[in-house]
């Protein structure tokens, strides 16, 4: 998943929809660990 043209999170899963939602579980932890959510 990108931000601003920045990647922040890659997601695998079973399916896409699981996929896309562990790629947006790593952008929120990787944000949240920046101190920018």
């Amino acid at each position: 998943m990108y931000v601003d043209g920045v990647l922040y999170g890659e997601g695998r899963g079973s399916s896409k929809k699981k996929a896309e939602k562990r790629a947006a579980e790593d952008v929120i932890a990787k944000l949240k660990k920046r101190g920018l959510l």
